[in-house]
């Protein structure tokens, strides 16, 4: 028994069983690809590249990447014959979704994935020396002065919705 092979394929590209040049019976595409890539970009809540995340495939094949200054990343040749799971994960930012599947790609695939900052809030209170909250006061980041709050009537503020991965100080412009 002679196993099937490409030989067994007439000029037209039918199968052509015992090398006879009539009757098909199987048609291959002209351009059968047993490797593919698997790229992607991954961009901000702004729809900006974001450099630096880290991109792990798994499944039939395991490799870590980070992406580029463009956000893009980028496996090649992989064998369509696999599964693949992809996962992006970066310090400070959450993704809408975290991971793609792909399994027995037949062409290049293209992965996007949209991450957004993790936001946080610094809140406080100004208080007299007897414990008593100080209203009308002007508090500022000293990082960015043009962000500001003033203190409620029991001397509470609130910076609210902040990036995370910044450091901030607190200063005011009361005496």
């Amino acid at each position: 028994m002679v196993p099937l092979g490409l030989d067994r394929f007439n000029e037209a590209g039918f199968f052509a069983p015992d090398g006879q040049r009539e009757g098909v019976a199987i048609m291959l595409p002209k351009a059968f690809s047993i490797v593919f890539a698997l790229a992607g970009v991954v961009t901000d809540e702004n729809g900006d590249p974001l450099p630096g995340v880290d991109v792990k495939l798994t499944g039939s094949q395991t490799v870590n990447v980070l992406t580029d200054s463009q956000g893009k990343f980028r496996f090649s040749n992989l064998p369509t014959s696999g599964s693949y799971n992809v996962t992006v994960n970066k310090h400070h930012y959450t993704f809408g979704t975290s991971s793609q599947t792909f399994i027995n790609p037949a062409t290049d695939v293209n992965a996007v994935f949209q991450a957004r900052v993790n936001r946080h809030a610094i809140s406080g209170r100004i208080v007299k020396t007897n414990g008593a909250g100080v209203s009308g006061v002007t508090v500022e980041l000293a990082q960015s002065p043009e962000i500001t709050a003033t203190t409620d009537e029991n001397g509470f503020y609130s910076f609210p919705e902040l990036a995370a991965g910044k450091t901030s100080s607190i200063r005011s412009n009361s005496s």
